[in-house]
C-alpha cells in the first residue's frame, strides 16, 4: 500500500464508518505499526488533524517501535 492509497482508506473508509456509527472521534486512538506508508508525512498529517494527539506509532505521539512482541496486547 502507498501512503497515497493509505490516506484515501482513512478518509474514505475508516473515518466515515465511524462517524456513521456515531462514534466519538476524540475518543479513538489508532495504533499503527512502522510501515512506510502509515508513517509517511502526508499520512501523519492527515491522522493528526482528525486524532490530535492520540495515535501510536513509530513516529506518532507515543512512540511504539516497530515488530513489538506488544502490539495487540
Amino acid at each position: 500500500m502507498t501512503s497515497v492509497r493509505y490516506v484515501h482508506t482513512v478518509n474514505e473508509f475508516l473515518l466515515p464508518k465511524q462517524r456513521r456509527r456515531d462514534v466519538d472521534l476524540t475518543t479513538i486512538w489508532l495504533e499503527q505499526h512502522g510501515a512506510t506508508a502509515h508513517t509517511d508525512r502526508q499520512s501523519m498529517i492527515t491522522l493528526r488533524i482528525v486524532l490530535e494527539h492520540r495515535i501510536i506509532s513509530r513516529y506518532g505521539d507515543i512512540s511504539w517501535p516497530a515488530r513489538s512482541p506488544d502490539v495487540g496486547l
